[in-house]
């Protein structure tokens, strides 16, 4: 994500709402994920179908909870870990009242 104002850019690895390319990992695989946050509001992330394990923020490693949403405080990268099963999407949780979410798809091969 970028920025706070109406009509800043959320991003995805880089990538803007609909021009986003898919995670491929493979079935089975340990997976890590890391959501950034630069903005000065938390943010709750999702994975839709898998629960994960927090096991990193703001770059220090630990053997974290296991849950299905994390917040991701100001400021702050929280890293986590999942077991690839199926389909997984990733979209934020609310929906911004000042612009549409991301999301993106997990595929498991």
């Amino acid at each position: 994500m970028f920025g706070e104002e109406p009509g800043s850019r959320r991003v995805i690895d880089g990538h803007i709402r609909g021009g986003h390319r898919p995670f491929d990992v493979r079935q089975g695989e340990r997976a890590e994920m890391t959501f950034m946050n630069p903005t000065s509001m938390m943010h709750p992330m999702h994975l839709h179908g898998h629960h994960f394990q927090v096991v990193g923020i703001s770059g220090q490693r630990f053997s974290g909870s296991v849950r299905d949403t994390v917040v991701v405080p100001a400021h702050a990268p929280v890293t986590t870990a999942f077991d690839a099963g199926h389909v997984v999407v990733v979209p934020p949780l609310p929906p911004r009242p000042h612009g549409p979410g991301m999301m993106t798809l997990v595929r498991a091969a």
